[in-house]
């Protein structure tokens, strides 16, 4: 049984048993793994108590000073997410010492009886955050962890897919590998957003993953007709939508049903994407159902795809007519008349005047406040601000009112400082119009990053910017200060230094606070719409303007961070800062005196006084992935595997078995004129499946 897997067990049995872990937990689960490995429990017990992240100044006592206190925060699934944070930073540097904070990351993801439904939620997350980290760095180690928890949290396919979504930023490849993981159990319906984002980073990949998709959809348990038309938005859009915002559906009236308005083709589309798109279209129709809006839902997609056929795909129209055909006897008539399709079929004709013209007609005022709430949003989000002031005038409700006319001064403000230096001068009198406001201190912000980039003067605005958020009373006000704070770092490490302790002090007068919202909300009831505040050369990222003030400063960072009384903000500043004296360090080197020898695999296989042999990963048997798999490995004087590397293999998967094997591996120490001696060589398995489908590791027939 291999580590990881003993882990999710013992972390398995403790949450059903409603047990909270501790340092004691920690402490169980290192004699629990003694049990299967005495070597290694050994190695992992010594670096709990201490990193050894190859060099010793007074960094490595920071460093476990930072992993230790994060440890000792009161809020366990804070803990959970700053150690596995510092984990992820570390790996690169001594990957078992991070090894060894994800197990005590792990060991920390219990559930609080008091509180259980909303203390489950909140262990999810950091379960899915802390995995996410993992999966960046071990994604076989990862695995096994979901496969342990994934019952728990609502199936592996969901977990799969939100630890896809969490490496989407950082790694869109593995983010893709996780994704269509998710696909061997079951479809979720988050998955064409997850699409749509790989899309932005990775085309290619997100191409491919579609066309996976749409093949494994029809053939699922259960078939729904809506959700793959949901997936057809990867496709297609609807007119009323703006080509940009490739996220917004549109949903329409289709007779008696609600259904995902795909009218348009995207730009750029391949047409082989839309053809395979169609084909599986076609054996989702086909495919018989109960329910009687199923089957409305399949005659409604087929109609919509037959004109997407007569251009992409003609040889398949026969086909969708003749799936429609079937389902017609079994459907509504209403359904069969072209009059159902009316609300699909209307273009997007109507101009925001004659909207208006025709919402004044309306009696109801809290009804015309809500429609008219709606065209200002709708054009202050497409920089149509004439529009946005007209319907905005006519809005009754005063308080309102008052909101949007510093919204859409702000918005012009906005685009005015986007457009380059020669528009600063009317930016910068909108904000002098404005409010006390997050708004004004974002354009002030924005105008002084302008003239920045341009090398020109900002402390001005600068000044004004601090200015204002001191006056602010809002959980906006500490960020803020934050990201000034480190604008001025550039120029004046004094004002900097005010500005930072004045931002900790308002950090430390909120509680819960995790990230600031650049979005403005306004409410009339059922309408709740959020006005995105986001303006260019201005991040409040909490970790990237902290990073910036820290650098540099090390040793007066520590007092810092240790004065901050939110934890969740503490651990991401111990964070940053463990990493800023990372960064100061190269990667764990070779001792001084040791040799590196290269002997053949022979010799690499007569040295091992422990072997484990990869597993057959089941993705690789379901896609019959065989051959061979060669690692070049090292081990050090002590008979350590310290590095794995992968020249060949039958695919990924399997890749990713021998490397984890591999590092299991142990070794005779070797020594050499009485000094030791680090060996390197090469070591070979074969993936064989037999003739009934069953898949086997071999050793060469020299080493059986």
């Amino acid at each position: 049984m291999s580590d990881t897997v003993c882990l999710v067990c013992a972390v398995s049995k403790v949450n059903k048993m409603k047990k909270n872990f501790n340092i004691k937990t920690a402490v169980l689960l290192i004699i629990i793994l003694f049990c299967f490995d005495t070597i290694k429990a050994k190695s992992i017990k010594s670096r709990l108590e201490k990193p050894s992240l190859g060099f010793s100044d007074s960094r490595i006592d920071t460093i476990h000073s930072i992993s230790q206190q994060i440890s000792n925060f009161k809020d366990q699934r804070v803990a959970a997410i700053s150690l596995a944070q510092l984990a992820d930073n570390v790996w690169s540097k001594d990957a078992d010492y991070a090894r060894s904070l994800f197990t005590i990351s792990i060991s920390k993801l219990s559930v609080d009886k008091k509180n259980e439904e909303r203390e489950i939620a909140r262990r999810k997350n950091a379960f899915l955050e802390v995995t996410a980290l993992i999966a960046k760095n071990d994604p076989i180690w990862a695995k096994d962890l979901i496969n342990g928890f994934a019952e728990e949290f609502g199936g592996s396919a969901n977990v799969n897919l939100e630890i896809a979504d969490r490496l989407l930023k950082d790694d869109s490849k593995r983010a893709a590998e996780f994704a269509a993981q998710s696909l061997q159990n079951e479809y979720t319906e988050n998955f064409v957003r997850f699409l749509k984002n790989l899309r932005q980073q990775n085309e290619a990949e997100a191409n491919q993953l579609f066309l996976q998709v749409i093949s494994v959809f029809p053939h699922q348990r259960r078939v729904d007709a809506n959700q793959f038309a949901m997936l057809g938005t990867y496709l297609f859009s609807s007119p009323f939508i703006n080509s940009q915002d490739f996220q917004s559906v549109s949903l329409t009236r289709i007779g008696n049903i609600m259904f995902p308005n795909i009218a348009v083709s995207l730009p750029n589309i391949s047409p082989n994407l839309v053809r395979e798109y169609i084909r599986n279209a076609v054996i989702v129709i086909h495919r018989p159902s109960n329910e009687q809006n199923q089957r409305e839902s399949k005659y409604a997609l087929g109609y919509l795809l037959i004109p997407k056929a007569q251009e992409f795909a003609p040889d398949l129209v026969g086909a969708i007519g003749g799936a429609m055909a079937s389902l017609t006897p079994e459907i509504s008539l209403e359904m069969t008349n072209e009059d159902a399709f009316k609300y699909h079929n209307k273009t997007n004709s109507v101009t925001p005047s004659e909207r208006i013209e025709e919402i004044e007609k309306i009696a109801d005022s809290h009804t015309r406040d809500q429609l008219f709430l709606d065209i200002v949003f709708q054009s202050w989000r497409q920089n149509d601000f004439q529009t946005a002031r007209i319907a905005a005038a006519k809005i009754e409700n005063t308080s309102i009112k008052n909101e949007l006319e510093t919204l859409i001064l702000f918005g012009e403000a906005r685009v005015l400082i986007k457009n380059g230096e020669i528009h600063l001068g009317q930016a910068t009198q909108i904000a002098e119009k404005l409010p006390v406001s997050s708004e004004k201190c974002l354009l002030w912000l924005g105008i002084a990053a302008e003239k920045q980039s341009r090398k020109l003067q900002a402390t001005a605005e600068l000044n004004s910017a601090q200015m204002t958020a001191s006056r602010l009373n809002d959980q906006n006000t500490p960020f803020l200060l934050l990201f000034i704070s480190g604008q001025m770092s550039e120029d004046d490490n004094f004002q900097s230094n005010t500005v930072l302790n004045e931002a900790i002090n308002s950090f430390n007068r909120f509680e819960n606070l995790t990230q600031s919202s650049l979005m403005r909300k306004i409410s009339l009831e059922p309408l709740n719409l959020r006005f995105n505040l986001s303006v260019s050369g201005v991040n409040l990222d909490f970790q990237k303007n902290f990073e910036k003030v820290i650098v540099g400063r090390e040793e007066e960072g520590l007092q810092i961070i240790e004065s901050l009384k939110n934890e969740s903000l503490k651990g991401q500043a111990f964070v940053i800062l463990a990493k800023s004296l990372l960064s100061k360090v190269k990667n764990k080197p070779m001792k001084v005196d040791e040799i590196v020898v290269r002997v053949g695999e022979d010799g690499i296989r007569k040295s091992a006084v422990k072997k484990i042999m990869p597993a057959y990963p089941k993705e690789s048997l379901q896609k019959k992935s065989k051959g061979v798999a060669v690692a070049e490995i090292q081990y050090d004087g002590n008979g350590d595997v310290s590095e794995v590397k992968i020249l060949e293999s039958p695919d990924s998967a399997t890749g990713e078995s021998v490397a984890k094997a591999m590092q299991q591996w142990k070794f005779k120490p070797s020594r050499m004129n009485d000094k030791a001696i680090s060996i390197r060589g090469k070591v070979t398995f074969y993936f064989v499946i037999d003739a009934k489908g069953v898949g086997r590791v071999e050793n060469p027939k020299q080493f059986q």
